[in-house]
């Protein structure tokens, strides 16, 4: 007969605990973000719907509040309005002392430098919509950084590739290349001598270490180098922000009256114009070129939806939603 021997059975492990699941951005709903990385702000939770009236919504604005925004723009503009003041997202329109109940949905706006602006922190509630545009200014403790309502304008703009290049500035008005690259796209079939040496300099190879080119040997050098061309017609180049070539011409080179309607001319005559800029980004409404390289368009009024060729019943039902 045999002896059965009953064993305890050994309890199974404690399955292992996992961390959360990283919140998904679905449809365009974006997460609260941090505005260039201000030290000390942590991100929120994500915030589904528009954000001034909660009313679902793909992105996060919904058409209607878009439509709102953009005549109020419109009206500010017009108005000319200075001053510090806030706009009501709730309500769209000026806040004043009833608007008390809606502090959480002000936007502060003050005219800085010129424009009108949008001061944001990024801890805001709303700051979402001021998503992918640029600012270029530091940050200021407390009311953020400034971010432009409207797109810019009674300025000078590059005839080849749209870009902003000045606002009411006199002598800047001649201007009608923002580069030597833009200028050259008009002539890139022509045999003039001054066409030739555009050409040079745009097939030459720029580094922070880059002193001068030598248009005689069609060849940049450092300052090492310089002897060896101290007999040759030579110019000056600034690496501005360690990777963008600027050409320093003198009022007496010849090519200071062929390049005179290139932006960059001081009223002394001196010239200090961009040879080429194809890395950086440009604004994806106005084609304005953008100083920060994480932003997708220039101003509030760039980065709102386009009105679009749409059948009437299409537009209710968005507006509806």
């Amino acid at each position: 007969m045999m002896d059965w021997k009953v064993e305890a059975i050994p309890p199974r492990p404690a399955p292992p605990v996992l961390p959360p699941p990283t919140p998904i951005n679905r449809g365009g709903c974006r997460s609260l973000f941090l505005l260039h990385q201000e030290p000390g702000v942590l991100e929120k939770t994500i915030r589904l719907g528009c954000v001034a009236c909660q009313r679902a919504c793909s992105g996060s604005i919904c058409r209607r509040c878009v439509a709102q925004v953009k005549k109020n723009l419109e009206l500010m503009k017009k108005e000319g309005r200075d001053g510090f003041f806030g706009y009501c997202l709730k309500c769209h329109e000026v806040a004043k002392g009833s608007h008390l109940a809606h502090q959480d949905n002000i936007i502060p706006v003050d005219r800085y430098k010129g424009h009108l602006v949008a001061w944001v922190t990024g801890k805001e509630n709303w700051a979402a919509i001021f998503h992918g545009i640029q600012s270029d200014m530091c940050y200021r403790p407390p009311i953020g950084r400034p971010f432009l309502l409207h797109t810019p304008e009674e300025c000078c703009r590059c005839i080849e590739c749209n870009d902003v290049m000045y606002t009411k500035r006199l002598y800047d008005m001649l201007s009608l290349y923002c580069t030597i690259n833009c200028w050259l796209e008009e002539r890139s079939g022509g045999g003039a001598a001054e066409v030739q040496v555009a050409k040079a300099l745009l097939a030459m190879e720029f580094d922070s270490s880059t002193h001068a080119v030598c248009l005689t040997c069609s060849m940049a050098f450092s300052s090492s180098e310089a002897s060896d061309h101290a007999e040759h017609d030579m110019l000056s180049i600034v690496m501005e922000s360690g990777r963008l070539p600027r050409l320093q011409i003198p009022s007496a080179h010849y090519l200071a009256h062929v390049w005179r309607n290139i932006k960059g001319w001081d009223p002394d005559g001196m010239g200090d114009i961009l040879i080429k800029d194809n890395s950086s980004p440009r604004c994806q409404t106005c084609q304005m070129r953008l100083v920060d390289g994480g932003s997708k368009t220039c101003s509030f009024e760039c980065c709102l939806p386009q009105p679009s060729l749409l059948p009437r019943p299409l537009q209710r039902q968005q507006l509806a939603g």
